[in-house]
C-alpha cells in the first residue's frame, strides 16, 4: 500500500501496484474498471496539481490475510478547473486537508479489489462551496501507533471474537435495539466522524444521535461488505440502506429545516473503524458519505 501511495505522490502510475482488472469502489456509488480510475486520477490531478497523501506514517494501517486497511491525510491546492457542486468553474485557489481511507484485496503485489472513502463534505466547505467554510486543518481524530502491533495486551488477540462482536452490533443496530449494551458500546466511547464540524461524541450524544436517524429512517439497516480484524481493531466497509418516512434533521448549511418525509430511499457505502476492549468498543469513527445521502433524499 505504502508504495501504492508514493507511487501517486510521484505520479509514477508505473509503480502502482494495480491489476488491469482492478475494481475500485468510490464514493457516490460510483464504481470503477482501471482506465476510469486513471482518469478520475488525471481529473484530480489536473484540479490540485500538488495532491497528496501523507502516507509516511499513516494514521491508521492494518490488515488481515489478503486486505489492507488505510487512513491518512490528504491535502492539496485547488489551482486547475474544478467541478464543483453547479458545474465546472475556475480554481477557488484554496487548499483543503481532508481524510481518506482504502480497503484493498490484493494478489500478487496487485490490487484487485479497492473501496476508497474521502471526506467529500469537509472538502466541499474547504473549497468554499458550502456557506460554512472550513480552515484548511487536518482532522484531529482517531490514531493507531504504527511502530507497534495493534494490540494493548500482549499475547491477547481477539480479533476474530471482535467481527464476530462487531456482526452482534449491525444485528442490534438493524433491529433497533439501541442500547449500549446490545451495541457493544463501553461507558466511556468515543466516536468520530458523525458531527461534521469534527466534534467528539460521547456515549449518549452519540446514542441521540442513533435514534434520531431511526426516527427518519425507521427501516435503516446496515449490511457488511467486508469486515477486516486485526489484533484490537476492526474495520468493516457496509451499505447503510433506509427510506426517508420522518423528518431528517440536518446542519443549517445544508437547508434551513429539517428534510421532511417523502418516501426517498438512500443506499450509501460506510466504514466503520472499532477499537475493542474486553468485548466493547472503546473507538469508533465513522466514514460517512453525507453528501450522497442529501442528494438521495432531495
Amino acid at each position: 500500500m505504502q508504495v501504492s501511495d508514493d507511487a501517486y505522490v510521484s505520479r509514477d502510475l508505473a509503480k502502482f501496484n494495480h491489476a488491469d482488472e482492478t475494481i475500485v469502489y468510490m464514493p457516490g456509488g460510483h464504481e470503477y474498471d482501471m482506465a476510469q480510475h486513471v482518469q478520475d486520477m488525471m481529473t484530480t490531478f489536473a484540479s490540485f496539481p500538488d495532491v497528496r497523501p501523507h502516507n509516511h506514517p499513516y494514521k491508521i494501517r492494518f490488515g488481515e490475510g489478503n486486505w489492507t486497511f488505510a487512513l491518512t491525510d490528504v491535502t492539496g491546492t485547488n489551482t486547475g478547473p474544478i467541478q464543483g457542486p453547479n458545474g465546472w468553474t475556475g480554481p477557488t485557489g484554496r487548499g483543503f486537508n481532508i481524510e481518506m481511507a482504502t480497503l484493498g484485496y490484493w494478489e500478487d503485489g496487485k490490487i484487485l479489489i479497492k473501496y476508497i472513502w474521502a471526506d467529500g463534505m469537509k472538502q466541499t466547505r474547504q473549497l468554499g462551496f458550502l456557506p460554512s467554510p472550513l480552515p484548511n486543518e487536518p482532522t484531529v481524530g482517531l490514531s493507531l501507533s504504527n511502530h507497534s502491533v495493534p494490540l494493548s495486551k500482549t499475547g491477547a488477540d481477539n480479533a476474530q471474537k471482535n467481527k464476530g462482536l462487531y456482526h452482534d452490533y449491525e444485528a442490534a443496530f438493524n433491529k433497533g435495539s439501541i442500547t449500549a449494551k446490545s451495541l457493544k458500546f463501553s461507558k466511556d466511547i468515543k466516536v468520530y466522524g458523525v458531527d461534521l464540524d469534527g466534534k467528539i461524541l460521547t456515549l449518549d450524544q452519540y446514542l441521540d444521535v442513533i435514534k434520531q436517524n431511526k426516527r427518519a429512517f425507521p427501516d435503516l439497516k446496515l449490511a457488511s461488505n467486508q469486515v477486516l480484524g486485526s489484533g484490537d481493531w476492526t474495520v468493516a466497509v457496509s451499505t447503510l440502506t433506509g427510506t426517508l418516512t420522518g423528518a431528517f434533521e440536518v446542519p443549517d448549511y445544508l437547508s434551513e429545516a429539517p428534510i421532511q418525509a417523502n418516501g426517498n430511499k438512500i443506499s450509501v457505502r460506510q466504514f466503520t473503524i472499532a477499537r475493542w476492549q474486553d468485548g466493547v468498543i472503546t473507538h469508533l469513527k465513522f466514514l460517512n458519505d453525507p453528501l450522497t445521502i442529501l442528494a438521495q433524499v432531495q
